[in-house]
């Protein structure tokens, strides 16, 4: 079966939640996908070009692409998830973030698309 992978052009953050901005990072299947070569990636109000890909999906897989904020003191948190069926390749889309708890006041969108490897 043809493998697709997840190119994420960018992350836009509409409000973030700690006063100095949020220390962002993502997760799919319980690992860090996002960034790289950091433990988190400061985001206030503002869009981020990420161009990055991922690797390894099966054709008409559910992918949830999982929003965190990294804590120095206390356990991260996780803020939401965003939810992506890897079909055929296409995009750009935009999806934004489902909330972890209605409380929250962090909003964000990821900017998309399916490629092949």
């Amino acid at each position: 079966m043809e493998a697709l992978s997840i190119r994420i052009i960018n992350i836009h953050c509409y409000f973030y939640e700690e006063n100095d901005g949020d220390e962002v990072f993502l997760v799919i299947n319980k690992k860090k996908v996002w960034p790289v070569d950091e433990k988190w990636y400061r985001m206030k109000a503002e869009s981020l070009e990420v161009d990055h890909v991922i690797d390894g999906f099966k054709v008409n897989e559910k992918v949830d692409l999982e929003v965190w904020d990294y804590d120095y003191l206390s356990p991260n948190d996780y803020m939401g998830k965003i939810s992506m069926l890897i079909d055929k390749p296409g995009g750009p889309y935009t999806t934004d973030m489902q909330l972890a708890d209605p409380k929250q006041i962090a909003r964000y969108s990821i900017t998309w698309e399916i490629v092949k490897p």
